[in-house]
């Protein structure tokens, strides 16, 4: 009869604001409601093992939003200078302490105060080569950030736990890690992710493992992801690989997560493997997070609003009779009949139109009228941003106004937009009657 073996490295209650919130950040938008997005900086780290005698060495990512970070200007480009200090800690002393200086250069000015940017670090700590002979048990991780230039300071903590070598002789794995994407000029490479226990919506991640089984030359491993609801799971997918030990006589696993099938909503993730004698299995839970959905799709009363110019009167004043739990569910109805990737989670046509909501929004407010709400605004949410914009809104012989021109293999389209009392506001103009 077989045994079977499972290792669970890490459960994750389905609670956000508890076990999350070293990887995201709750902000209240200005409808009065909460919406998450990336902390300013972010760190994680992951233990894996080497050689036959299973020393740990330890991974570690920093990134810091550039928004935290001060730049000065230095011949044409914009430069920060930040340090990055990782402390090991037992409950009564400092094991290990290393200090990094970074500086960066930047080309873009508006990416110096971008929250969507970050400053991303990767380190490697391998313990035997600091002289440390660090034993199985729990530790802390501090980090503090320390920027040169403004003397701005970042300091948190997480728990370390360096496993044991597992009892049973026949086998010894590391917890599963995640690791995102980084496209690095012409190459992809793989980097820890940031975020422990949340992956970004519609973003590749591969899940890695490290497995040592001697005396086994190559192993067979199914790989199942479920979605967790309750105490509840239904699986997504179901993989199959094969893998050659290395040198060592160690598996170092991979695996590409689905994540075009994955939704926003709380998973686990399973390797299954073993020999004619015994199963094996480690498993670990994670969570899917859109922390980059655009403010509007939060809620769907919201969302409705800048869609009066996708639609038609009938279908503007049949919404208008819906509850809210009905205009959810029409809204979904009406955009998922759009997406042009119905076999995938998410949809390049919403998500690009609330992108122009939102770019709307932070270009052409003014005090009476919300962005989209604007000339300028409609026009973005239709056809994007042009092609060619002629700024003369500083014209001192004629009326300060803008064009916006969009070319494509169709033609050309030409919009007039007009400040004529010169208060900053924008309005659209027939070319042919010179009238709104």
């Amino acid at each position: 009869m077989k045994k079977s073996f499972l290792i669970i490295f890490f459960l994750v209650i389905n609670t956000f604001g508890q076990e999350y919130q070293q990887d995201f950040q709750k902000i209240t938008s200005r409808y009065g409601y909460e919406i998450y997005r990336p902390a300013y900086v972010g760190f994680n780290y992951f233990v894996d093992y080497q050689g036959t005698d299973w020393q740990p060495l330890l991974y570690l990512t920093v990134s810091i939003q550039n928004d935290f970070l001060q730049f000065t200007r230095t011949e044409g480009k914009f430069t920060t200078e930040f340090q990055i200090t990782v402390t090991i800690r037992d409950e009564q002393k400092t094991l290990l302490s290393k200090t990094w200086q970074q500086k960066e250069k930047l080309l873009d000015f508006e990416k110096t105060n971008s929250r969507k940017d970050f400053q991303k670090k990767n380190y490697k700590i391998v313990f035997a080569d600091e002289g440390l002979d660090i034993v199985p048990g729990e530790y802390e991780v501090h980090i503090e950030v320390h920027d040169l230039l403004s003397s701005r300071e970042y300091k948190n903590k997480r728990k370390l736990v360096i496993a044991k070598p597992n009892e049973n002789p026949k086998f010894s794995a590391s917890a599963i890690a995640f690791f995102s994407h980084e496209n690095n000029e012409n190459e992809t490479e793989l980097r820890l992710s940031s975020t422990r226990n949340l992956i970004e919506f519609n973003s590749p991640y591969n899940a890695m493992a490290t497995i040592e089984m001697p005396d086994v030359d190559s192993l067979g491993t199914n790989i199942r992801v479920y979605k967790r609801n309750d105490s509840e799971k239904s699986l997504i997918s179901q993989t199959f690989i094969k893998q050659v030990a290395n040198k060592s006589g160690i598996f170092e696993l991979s695996y590409a997560l689905p994540y075009k099938m994955l939704e926003e909503g709380d998973y686990l993730i399973r390797f299954s493997f073993g020999t004619a004698q015994d199963d094996f299995e480690i498993e670990r839970q994670f969570s899917v997070a859109w922390l980059s959905k655009p403010l509007y799709l939060y809620r769907s009363d919201l969302a409705i609003r800048p869609m009066k110019y996708l639609l038609s009167e009938e279908q503007i004043e049949e919404v208008k009779e819906l509850k809210i739990e009905e205009l959810d569910n029409w809204f979904t109805a009406f955009w998922k009949e759009r997406d042009p990737s119905p076999n995938t989670t998410y949809n390049e046509l919403l998500d690009e139109f609330y992108k122009r909501v939102t770019e709307a929004v932070r270009q052409y407010s003014n005090r009476f009228k919300e962005g989209w709400q604007t000339d300028r605004g409609r026009i973005l949410l239709l056809y994007g941003e042009p092609t060619e914009v002629e700024n003369r809104k500083y014209s001192v012989n004629s009326v300060p106004h803008i064009i916006w021109k969009y070319t494509d293999k169709n033609g050309e389209m030409v919009f007039t937009f007009v400040d004529k009392n010169k208060t900053g506001i924008f309005t659209l103009i027939d070319e042919e009657t010179g009238q709104n």
